[in-house]
């Protein structure tokens, strides 16, 4: 049985819209300031704290990495965790959690 051509393009252009297994949103979860404010911009301290208890939350031991560095681009923080350990460093040990400012989401994107 053949399939139609545009059939054929839309289940393509679906199956690249799925979000990678590497990259996961966290959807279950979303942090809220200790102060009820979540309209305000974050500070970069917070999107730490975020962070860190999002990585935590996934089962992951922060001794194993280096102090975190923030970025912030627009409305979202990135915080890049790096492994430590003697030079070269190994392949994945590093990963990275955005925090969306507006409603607080964090997105996990494990190193590869």
């Amino acid at each position: 049985m053949k399939i139609p051509a545009c059939l054929a393009i839309a289940a393509w252009l679906l199956a690249g819209c799925t979000a990678s297994p590497y990259e996961q949103p966290s959807q279950d979860h979303v942090y809220h300031r200790e102060n009820g404010d979540d309209r305000a911009p974050l500070t970069e301290a917070e999107a730490l704290r975020i962070a860190r208890d999002e990585a935590v939350r996934r089962g992951l031991d922060l001794a194993a990495f280096a102090e975190p560095v923030a970025t912030r681009n627009g409305r979202t923080w990135t915080v890049f965790f790096d492994g430590k350990g003697p030079p070269p460093p190994c392949l994945g040990c590093h990963f990275t959690i955005t925090v969306d400012e507006r409603d607080h989401r964090t997105f996990y994107s494990p190193g590869r």
